[in-house]
């Protein structure tokens, strides 16, 4: 059962929105943003793994947890009454290799071993458990998850290389899992399970700074209504319709107000909403229907002689 489901963070809509909006977006801010990206889609795709796991079994994304003043943050975990399934999920795609006990790209760029992360994320899990009175076997495995990966020179005499598994593996690694689970014995009990589900819900925090965001202002940022299906911002007004000349999709005007509103508000939560400052955002439509919108779908608030929404 997936208690904890992968969550999209707020971050990634931030990026849409300044990859339409904001020019001259650094090459190196781009990959890092991709890279996190093609991370995610890796953990969705996990996540579709587990789906047809034990109803018992249960599943939770990205917990963020603290022991001891460290605090780490795991990729997936498969809690059973016998034991918990630790993993790191990592979405490389092309040829790796191995030589002298590093990992490279095809590229002869030198990479971080996952099974580090993975070991230090293992070691204060043990601590957390240790921490609330769980005594549970711990089992943690790195998942290369894109059919695309592909790891040359892997030597077998590695023990934690042990811990890979690969694409092609999938499908029997789910009966390894299986295997485990029914050769240990019941270590929590049905309470005691709900116990520790609720403890890790409880626990998990939102990190701040989850992900890198290019600075940005209200005044460099291009305005106008960005497409719900594109992102461009190449909208022109048809009657009550919003329409892309990009990709041809329509929208209703209503519609497509509201939902760059939430964008503004999204970029910019400190700023009050006002007719003139969603009429300069939104671009295309005159100020009456900008008011028009706002009034009837935002609380107005009045302070001097000027009026904003709530």
């Amino acid at each position: 059962m997936i208690v904890k489901p992968c969550k999209e963070p707020l971050e990634f809509s931030i990026w849409r929105s300044l990859r339409s909006r904001k020019q001259n977006i650094t090459k190196e801010d781009m990959q890092y943003y991709f890279k996190n990206l093609k991370g995610f889609h890796g953990e969705l795709e996990f996540e579709k793994w587990c789906e047809d796991l034990p109803e018992d079994w249960l599943c939770f994304h990205n917990l963020c947890l603290e022991v001891k003043n460290s605090k780490f943050q795991l990729d997936y975990i498969v809690l059973t009454n016998k034991s918990l399934f630790l993993f790191e999920i990592k979405f490389y795609s092309h040829d790796y290799y191995f030589e002298n006990d590093t990992l490279y790209t095809h590229q002869n760029k030198e990479v971080l071993n996952p099974s580090l992360q993975l070991q230090r994320n293992k070691t204060l899990l043990r601590q957390f458990l240790t921490e609330h009175d769980y005594d549970i076997p711990i089992h943690a495995y790195v998942i290369f998850i894109n059919p695309h990966f592909f790891l040359y020179y892997a030597p077998l005499d590695v023990p934690y290389l042990h811990s890979f598994v690969y694409p092609p593996q999938l499908k029997r690694f789910k009966k390894k899992l299986h295997e485990i689970y029914f050769n240990t014995q019941v270590i929590l009990s049905y309470q005691k399970l709900q116990d520790l589900s609720n403890l890790f819900l409880k626990q998990s925090f939102v990190p701040k700074n989850l992900m890198r965001i290019p600075s940005f202002n209200f005044a460099e940022l291009k305005k106008g209504i960005r497409c719900k299906n594109c992102s461009s911002l190449q909208t022109r007004i048809k009657t009550k319709l919003i329409s892309c000349e990009k990709c041809g999709i329509s929208e209703k005007k209503k519609e497509a107000v509201l939902r760059n509103i939430e964008e503004f508000i999204l970029l910019f939560p400190s700023q009050k909403l006002t007719t003139t400052k969603i009429y300069q955002w939104c671009k295309i439509l005159s100020q009456k229907t900008i008011y028009q919108i706002l009034r009837s779908n935002f609380k107005p608030t009045k302070k001097t002689r000027y009026t904003y929404y709530q």
